[in-house]
Formats: structure tokens, C-alpha cells, sequence
């Protein structure tokens, strides 16, 4: 796999690399926000030369810290969606509840969050078990699906299963009980709102 890391503690960003790299995965780091966007923008650059298609992205993950000097790493994984919006991202953070509440309110996309500190093992059967993310994706399907429309409450329905589903796969991905409940009780009011449109 080819991997991008934003990560500014030079220890962590040196484990990272020895970890993935022994997996025999291509692993470039980065130190700060803007010098991520540099180098992910040029390698999508040269990922789309050679490839002549503009709807694949040039790593299959970016791995972001969400504290980082000169631009932080909301504001990075907010940028690439924009730019390459198939893009897997993992925030590997000691800000996971925080990063979590912002992605959801800003980003509209779900994105794969670590809670440090981690054993790099953990890290490294996150990066490889791309099914979790595939369904993840499946997920970012549906909710798109959702804001482009006005689902009836039988659509909300079939959705909301979709994502139980989704969330019983994804359950590699740690939430306390407080960030499940507070998901829940959102699935719960855009429900009540499909039901009250019926």
C-alpha cells in the first residue's frame, strides 16, 4: 500500500515508518499540515499523468495527526475531500472525541479514527483491513444519498439499518459509549424528522 502520515513527534513518525515499512508498505512522512497537501497534491499530480483518470486517489490511506504545526489535521482531511473525495483517512490522535464531533459537523464524511496511544500492531491491522473501510464507504454512500434527497420514512428506515449493520462491522473502529449514544441519538432525530415529512 502506498501510505501518507502527517505526524509532528519525530519518535511516533520514525514507528510508523519502521512498523508499515517492515509490512512492505510505501510509507512517506510528513511533519506539518502544508507539507502533507504538498506532497499529496503533487503525487496525485503525477497519479494522474501516468494513469490519464482523474478519479482515483495516489495513496490508498493518509494517516493524519489532528494537532499539527501550520495547519492542523481537520483542516488537511478537509482539503483533500474536496480535492479527491474517495480518499481513505485515518486521524491517529490523542483528540479522537474532538476529531470525532468536528468531522461529523464539518466534513460530512466518515473517516477512521485511533485513539493514542495504540500499539503499532493495532495501527498496522487498521491500515491493512481495508474491509472495514470499504463498508465505511458503503456508509458515506448512504448518507450522500440522504442529503441529496427527501427520503420517506420506509428509505430512512432501510438507511438506518444500513448503518447498524455497518456499525456492527466497524467495530474495530473504538467509540466510547457516550460518542455511540450520541450517534444514535442523531440516527433517532433524522428519523423522527423523515417520519414527521410523511
Amino acid at each position: 500500500m502506498k501510505i501518507l502520515v502527517a505526524e509532528d513527534e519525530p519518535l511516533i513518525a520514525r514507528d510508523y515508518q519502521i512498523i508499515l515499512g517492515s509490512r512492505g508498505h510505501d510509507v512517506r512522512i510528513t511533519d506539518n499540515g502544508l507539507s502533507f497537501l504538498e506532497t499529496y497534491r503533487t503525487a496525485l499530480g503525477e497519479a494522474n499523468k501516468q494513469r490519464r483518470s482523474f478519479d482515483k486517489v495516489p495513496f490508498d490511506v493518509v494517516i493524519l495527526d489532528y494537532r499539527m504545526p501550520k495547519k492542523d489535521g481537520l483542516e488537511v482531511a478537509r482539503e483533500i475531500i474536496e480535492i479527491c473525495p474517495n480518499q481513505r483517512i485515518i486521524f491517529a490522535s490523542a483528540y479522537v472525541r474532538e476529531a470525532l464531533r468536528e468531522a461529523t459537523k464539518g466534513m460530512h464524511q466518515i473517516v477512521e479514527l485511533l485513539q493514542k496511544p495504540f500499539d503499532l500492531s493495532y495501527l498496522v491491522e487498521v491500515v491493512e483491513d481495508t474491509d472495514v473501510y470499504n463498508k465505511l464507504v458503503k456508509i458515506n454512500d448512504k448518507v450522500k444519498q440522504l442529503r441529496d434527497c427527501d427520503l420517506t420514512h420506509s428509505e430512512l428506515v432501510k438507511l438506518s439499518k444500513s448503518v447498524k449493520d455497518a456499525l456492527r462491522v466497524a467495530s474495530s473502529v473504538k467509540l466510547t459509549n457516550a460518542e455511540l449514544t450520541e450517534l444514535l441519538k442523531s440516527l433517532k432525530t433524522l428519523r423522527a424528522t423523515a417520519y414527521e415529512a410523511d
